[in-house]
Parts: C-alpha cells; sequence; structure tokens
C-alpha cells in the first residue's frame, strides 16, 4: 500500500512539473477532430469530437456490449435442464462541449447533451425483457493536454431519464413499466487523441 501511495505522490509531483512548465495547451487551432474513451463507473466509451474551434466540440458517444451464457441444471426434477441467455446494451450520445482557457495545460470543460440506453435480455424458458431511456446530462470535467495531440482527464456526469420496460412473460403475458430517475455518475478517466 505504501508503495503505491509514493507511485501516486510521485505521479502528482510530477504532473504539476510538466504543468508549470508548458505553456498553454489544448488542440492546435487546425485540429478538427478528436477520439476519446472513457473508462470507470459503467460501459467502456468511445466518443468522437469534432471540434468548430480549440475551445468548442460536437461529441458522439457510443458504447455497446453483448453477452450469452448457459447453464445446466441437474438433480431438480421437472427443471429444464438446460438455458440459454443473451443479454445486449447501445448506448449513444450527442453533446455540446466547452472547454476553459486557463492559461495552463489543465483545461477544465464542461458539456450538455442528450443520451439513449437500449438493452434486452433474451432468454430460452425465461422472461424476455426490453429496457429503453433517454434523457439530457451534464458533464463536468478537466483535461490535462501534454502536448496538443494527447490528454487525460476526469469528469463526472449529472444526467435524468425517462425509461420504459417490456417484460415478456409465458403465455402471452407483458408487463410494461414507465418510470423517471436521476443520477450522478462517479468520476470516470479520459483519454484523448487529437488529429
Amino acid at each position: 500500500m505504501n508503495r503505491l501511495r509514493c507511485q501516486i505522490s510521485l505521479a502528482t509531483v510530477l504532473m504539476v512539473l510538466i504543468g508549470v512548465s508548458l505553456p498553454a495547451q489544448g488542440p492546435m487551432p487546425g485540429t478538427k477532430w478528436g477520439a476519446e474513451l472513457a473508462a470507470g463507473v459503467g460501459p467502456t466509451t468511445a466518443w468522437l469530437l469534432k471540434f468548430r474551434s480549440p475551445d468548442v466540440a460536437w461529441t458522439l458517444g457510443v458504447a455497446a456490449n453483448v453477452q450469452n451464457s448457459s447453464s445446466k441444471i441437474t438433480g431438480v426434477g421437472g427443471a429444464q435442464p438446460e438455458n440459454t441467455a443473451t443479454a445486449g446494451a447501445l448506448f449513444l450520445s450527442v453533446g455540446y462541449r466547452g472547454y476553459r482557457q486557463l492559461g495552463s495545460a489543465l483545461r477544465p470543460f464542461t458539456e450538455i447533451g442528450a443520451q439513449t440506453t437500449y438493452s434486452g435480455f433474451y432468454g430460452d424458458n425465461v422472461a424476455s425483457v426490453h429496457l429503453w431511456s433517454v434523457g439530457p446530462y451534464l458533464a463536468l470535467g478537466a483535461s490535462y493536454f501534454f502536448n496538443s495531440h494527447v490528454s487525460l482527464g476526469a469528469s463526472g456526469t449529472l444526467g435524468a431519464a425517462y425509461a420504459r420496460s417490456t417484460t415478456s412473460v409465458g403465455g402471452g403475458g407483458r408487463l410494461r413499466t414507465s418510470s423517471f430517475g436521476v443520477s450522478a455518475n462517479a468520476v470516470r478517466l479520459l483519454g484523448a487523441v487529437y488529429f
């Protein structure tokens, strides 16, 4: 544990020293595009950034996953011996991000936008579930620009969503549910390249 603390402290000191010695950074004035990965709580998300200027970008975020599982039940009378299930999700977002200039390599940003998610679960001998949600979000974060082509950062998101789900059960029955919620996500790490 002490070794990890030492490594974190050393990395922090180096970041401060690099930040003090470098002039203001950010995407070069001719930069048109950026690609960013966000990892942390939730799925890893890929973002495409389209710059209107060095301080303003449109964002498009995408994340997807698919999972397939199978199980065997033995020793239980009347139970289906084998079950398979497939689950998947797709996340899309469109946003407008503005970077602030502070005269250093560390540039805070604010992003507003809309996001939607679709997820489904399908299985043998079990109910199937479809869930769709849509709503606005606000992201606050900061990126540290090592140069005009590479940055690392972190952000947190506050969002609201209207969600609808449909659960289909054997015999043709359906359960439909609607809900509204507000969420705050923990900090996610960001890595980006600009071209």
